[in-house]
């Protein structure tokens, strides 16, 4: 069986085939962000199976070490209107904890909102910076 995770900002799509178990990543590379942006993409979760799923997402850093913006670029994940994550990049490389369940026994697909961010009062030691990282995404259904 074959689960898939699409996400999308504006126009652009990237999808992505997850069969059960097996991680699946996005990369994203050069993001650059000033102080006050913010960046927010929908993961869409769909299944040919209605069932509930874990899901879980662990950030990689893809650079030699953690620069200026891993530490002022927050990571905001929800799901049904509930955060489960929020904190800075550098922190998820740290601590890798964000799973929940999402619930598809009623519908084929449901919406992950993903959200970086930078507050407005970091200044400008973020200048020039990028982060370059993987989201990995595994989607396994839920055993009872």
């Amino acid at each position: 069986m074959t689960y898939m995770i699409v996400t999308w900002k504006n126009d652009d799509f990237l999808k992505i085939s997850i069969k059960s178990g097996k991680p699946q990543n996005v990369e994203f590379t050069d993001l650059a962000l000033i102080p006050g942006s913010v960046n927010e993409y929908k993961l869409r979760v769909i299944t040919d199976k209605k069932s509930e799923y874990d899901i879980t997402f662990d950030f990689q850093n893809l650079a030699d070490a953690v620069d200026a913006l891993d530490d002022n670029l927050y990571v905001k994940i929800e799901y049904g209107g509930r955060i489960y994550y929020e904190d800075k990049l550098a922190a998820f490389y740290e601590n890798n904890d964000c799973a929940f369940t999402v619930d598809l026994t009623d519908n084929y697909y449901t919406d992950i909102l993903l959200t970086y961010y930078i507050p407005i009062e970091v200044g400008n030691e973020i200048q020039g910076c990028v982060a370059d990282f993987n989201l990995q995404v595994t989607a396994q259904e839920k055993r009872d």
